[in-house]
This record gives C-alpha cells, structure tokens and sequence, in this order.
C-alpha cells in the first residue's frame, strides 16, 4: 500500500477549507478524512445574492428623504373635479354674451337736432314748401333753388329775419323784397301771391333756423366751418335769451 504523502494531504485540507468542506481531522491531528457529518456549506457560505439585494434596497430606501408632505390648499387643487371640455367654449363666449347684452339695455345716444334739423322741419310744417317747393323749386312763391334766394339776400341779416317775420302783410304793394339790384331783376311785394309773416308763430330762434335751412339746404349757399360755428353759435344765444 502506497503511502500518501503529508504535503499531498495539508494541500488536500486547505482545497476543502477554502470550499467550505470539512477537513475531516481529528483534534489530535490524524491523517485521515472523518466519517462523521460534514458542516453545512451554506453556514460557512456568506449571505446569498437575495438578501443582497433586499439589504441593498432597504438601504436605499432609508437614504432616500421623504418628499414633504403637500400643503392643504394643494391637495385640494389636486383633489377637485377638473372642468369639462365642452364648458371651455361656454366660458369663452359669456363675455361676448355679457356686452351684447348690457348694450342692448343701453338707451341709444339721443341726437341733439342743429339749426339745420329745426329750420327743415319747420319748412315743412309751417307752410312754406307748399308756397315755395318742397326742393325750394318754387311755386305760387319765389324759387329759392340755385342760388335765386341769395341773389334777393345776399347776406343772412336781419333783412331777411324781418322779412320772414312780417311777411308781404307787413310791407307796402310793389315794395322791393331784398335786394334792389337783384341779378335778374328785383322782386316786389305782391308780383307772387301773398305770404304771411311768421313773427307770431315763430320764435327769433326758430326763424333764424329756417333762413339758414333755406339759404344752406335749398338755395346751396357755401360758407367756410367759422361761418357755420358763428351761426350756430348766434342760434344758440337766441335760443338762450327765449329762455
């Protein structure tokens, strides 16, 4: 029987340690392996790849800070009931609602009527488009289209006031009207039928306001913005000293 040598054997027991396997020797240092039960490898192992792991994650964990907790204001932003898509258009359009709304209950800016508004009106109703033309055309009474009663009136003065005042009742048959040097002639009192004075019926204001109707809308006279301001400022001082 060949006899092992006693390196080939301390070899043998230092693999076997080094694999977690029992030497087999006795505590008085015999040669040879022990029959009894060899030590579980998993006691001398070290820890398995699971319970790596899991330490590793509870280590993360417990590094990992906690988020702070949301204020009560933005859980409950968080926490409420979104609003709907189909509101969105709703919401966009109550705004236009509103305006078109709140200008219907607005009264409409009332038009302040000018001497021009008074004077065409009373032309109308007083009589004088029946005698002298709903257009100044003419008729039973002189044209005043054209240019015809500037020519008998050169200027808007009391002359003319007067004369639409008193009338042909207030002046003497055959009297020269306006101008004695007409273009085309002079017109006379009572070559054109009668015309009654409207000084009873009229205030100062509102005759003032048809000779400007019937000069400016009908005969077509031209005047410059100062000459309108000025009129429409003598209107007003009238209309102010009527009271």
């Amino acid at each position: 029987m060949t006899e092992v040598p006693d390196y080939l054997l301390e070899r043998s027991r230092q693999r076997r340690q080094a694999l977690g396997l029992s030497t087999g020797e006795s505590e008085s240092g015999g040669g040879g392996e022990s029959t009894g039960a060899a030590a579980p490898a998993a006691a001398a192992a070290g820890p398995s790849l699971a319970e790596v792991k899991k330490a590793a994650q509870a280590a993360a964990a417990a590094a990992t800070p906690e988020a702070p907790a949301d204020p009560p204001w933005v859980k409950a932003a968080k926490t409420r009931p979104k609003i709907p898509m189909w509101v969105l258009p709703i919401l966009f359009l109550l705004p236009l609602w509103g305006f078109v709304y709140i200008s219907l209950l607005e009264q409409p800016p009332v038009h302040e009527l000018g001497a021009l508004d008074v004077g065409a009106e009373i032309y109308t109703t007083s009589g004088c488009s029946g005698c002298h033309g709903a257009g100044g055309e003419g008729g039973v009474g002189y044209a005043f289209a054209d240019g015809e009663l500037l020519k008998t009136f050169p200027q808007l003065d009391e002359a003319t006031t007067t004369w639409i005042a008193n009338g042909t009742t207030g002046s003497e048959a055959g009297s020269v009207i306006g101008d004695p040097n007409r273009p085309g002639g002079a017109h006379v009192v009572g070559a054109k039928g009668v015309m009654p004075g409207f000084g009873a019926s009229l205030t100062p204001a509102d005759i003032y306001a048809v000779a400007r109707y019937e000069r400016e809308a009908l005969a077509g006279e031209e005047i410059t913005p100062e000459e309108a301001a000025a009129r429409d400022a003598e209107w007003q001082n009238l209309k102010t000293a009527e009271g």
